[in-house]
């Protein structure tokens, strides 16, 4: 039988959208971003030799965010960058005041010099550097006030090379920073758990559970004798089990010694599962070993704090409330815990604390936000039977409009307005079409199992993602029998949570009627979309037209997009259907608009 597949190089893909070269091997993509008030324009070079070094990873971005909302200074300070791939985090340290090296290995210098001059004036102190792990970091000098990495622990072979470079790099008073998506499969964990603890002071500062992305700060040990293992401190090894002496580094190692009892009794009560008496609390008061053990610490502890770890004081329905909390509600452990304090450990009146809280932050955070631009977002297409809808939802950076979190309030826009044409009542000879604008939308209740409108779902987002975010606009369209909605979304990826619904970047509805049962009609719509995105008619046209140009602005005049030797109408005519009407949705199309008048 003769393979009837069309050839993957005449598909519609492969040729649309002609202006941006997006089916290419190799094309460069331009995103901008918005740092502690500075607008970045970044360059990443796809499909291209620089593999891994192309892209902004989502580390890069939490550790910028991380800057901003902490409020790290880098004002006179000396400042490198590692594997700095697209150089956005060197490059906002320079625009912070720092003096910064940015370095990769030399493939992707080219790629981190042009981010450099289109984000850094003229007189900045950027400079870009070739510099491989463990080979030629001593021709640096060892004094850095700061250290940065993003997404830079992932091949295990490379952990020597980088912790040697790191150990050179970093000067004594120095800081390093590193974000890092925690892969399983890569052993970043080992990494920043044993290897790294060895010769830093190593805390972790930020953890970013949707991106599964962790930030640590880590500093020079001020003793050498000293050493972090697995989240302990522990002396010296020729100091372990002597009696106090001078170690090398001239530290009495007396309270090293005792470190290391105070470390053997704690395991040893941890052991005991007998209850046990308290001196100086009367001889009839009896406490649980653990709790004994947790007040005798308290008394152990003139210069060292231990952290017993929440099973010293919860206990294990408090944990299981805590952890069925957080699933359900998505916030972090602090505030899980704090609503189920401050609610009595009523788990219900816990998730509504939550909810009322998160909202009061987030129409905080809106009023703060207000007025930012929106350029980014997501086009959102829903079809339910005879209802579609389009929607668009608009963010500041590309970044956020790939987060989880950000999608799903596009989905709740979408069922929201899938539900508010639902509601209408509309003619059953012909179609029905309607627009909401940006207000209207905000006021269409949330759904079925969420309160309030969609502006509390959304001040919700804004306060969860730190980014000005508004409902631009929607439309809907509901047929009768006879008619049909063909559908397109360019650059679709479908919601996981709700399979119907599919987002883009640009988004197309052509209502079709066709008097006869018209075979493929869901491929024929396909294509229909397709032009209508690619060649942005202005209106419908007739069979009766002139063919047009390229400029021609009448739907059915237009040269055909995937054959440009034929009109759209010629296309269509044979097909048994008639091009009605068509709405088209192109993401931030309004916020250009309004930014060059």
């Amino acid at each position: 039988m003769a393979d009837l597949r069309p050839d993957p190089a005449c598909e519609p893909e492969s040729v649309f959208p002609r202006e941006v070269g997006l089916f290419a091997d190799s094309y460069s993509e331009k995103s901008r971003f918005c740092f502690c008030g500075h607008v970045l324009s970044i360059t990443q070079n796809f499909g291209s030799r620089l593999g891994v070094a192309a892209r902004v990873w989502e580390a890069a971005l939490s550790l910028c965010n991380y800057f901003e909302s902490q409020n790290v200074d880098f004002r006179g300070k000396k400042v490198i960058e590692l594997g700095a791939g697209t150089g956005i985090v060197g490059i906002l340290a320079a625009l912070q005041g720092g003096d910064v090296t940015i370095t990769d290995l030399p493939l992707a210098l080219e790629q981190i010099q042009g981010n450099v001059q289109a984000n850094v004036p003229a007189g900045g102190r950027a400079q870009v550097r070739a510099l491989s792990w463990g080979i030629d970091q001593h021709v640096f000098p060892g004094d850095y006030d700061l250290v940065l990495g993003a997404d830079i622990v992932y091949q295990e072979p490379t952990f020597p090379l980088l912790l040697g470079t790191l150990q050179h790099l970093c000067g004594p008073h120095g800081t390093i920073y590193l974000a890092s998506k925690m892969r399983e499969e890569h052993r970043t964990e080992s990494f920043f758990q044993h290897l790294l603890p060895q010769h830093f002071q190593l805390e972790l500062a930020q953890r970013d559970e949707d991106e599964n992305v962790n930030i640590y700060r880590a500093s020079r040990w001020p003793y050498p004798c000293l050493e972090r293992l697995s989240g302990e401190v522990w002396p010296c090894r020729h100091a372990v089990g002597l009696w106090p002496h001078q170690c090398a580094c001239r530290l009495p190692c007396v309270a090293v010694w005792v470190m290391s009892l105070l470390r053997s009794l704690r395991l040893y009560l941890a052991a005991q599962t007998r209850n046990c008496p308290v001196r100086g609390l009367g001889p009839d008061t009896v406490l649980p070993s653990l709790q004994a053990g947790a007040l005798l610490f308290q008394s152990l502890q003139p210069w060292h704090t231990f952290h017993a770890g929440p099973w010293l004081s919860s206990s294990v329905s408090s944990k299981e409330l805590l952890m069925k909390l957080r699933r359900k509600t998505g916030y972090s452990f602090v505030n899980c815990k704090k609503a189920l304090e401050t609610c009595g450990g009523d788990l219900k009146q816990a998730e509504s604390w939550l909810h009322e809280q998160a909202q009061k932050e987030g129409w905080s955070k809106a009023a703060k936000l207000h007025g930012r631009k929106t350029k980014e977002g997501l086009i959102g297409l829903l079809q339910e039977g005879s209802t579609t809808v389009l929607v668009e939802v608009n963010c500041e950076t590309d970044f956020v409009s790939r987060n989880l979190k950000f999608q799903q309030l596009v989905q709740q826009v979408a069922l929201g307005t899938i539900l508010h044409c639902q509601s209408l009542k509309s003619q059953l000879s012909t179609y029905s079409k309607g627009f909401l604008n940006s207000s209207e939308l905000s006021e269409l209740p949330a759904g079925p199992e969420r309160e309030g409108c969609l502006k509390d779902q959304l001040a919700l987002a804004i306060g969860k993602l730190g980014e000005n975010m508004i409902l631009k606009r929607a439309a809907w369209v509901k047929v009768p029998a006879g008619f049909y909605v063909g559908s397109y979304v360019h650059g679709a990826t479908h919601s996981p949570s709700l399979h119907n619904l599919v987002l883009g970047k640009y988004g197309a509805l052509v209502i079709c009627e066709t008097s006869e049962q018209t075979a493929n009609l869901e491929d024929l719509g396909r294509r229909l979309g397709q032009h209508v995105v690619g060649m942005a008619p202005l209106s419908v046209g007739s069979l009766d037209d002139e063919p047009g140009g390229e400029a021609e602005t009448k739907m059915l005049s237009q040269p055909y997009l995937l054959d440009p030797s034929i009109t759209l109408g010629q296309y269509v005519q044979p097909q048994g259907v008639s091009v009605v009407d068509f709405v088209r949705f192109e993401c931030g199309e309004g916020e250009e608009a309004a930014e060059a008048e």
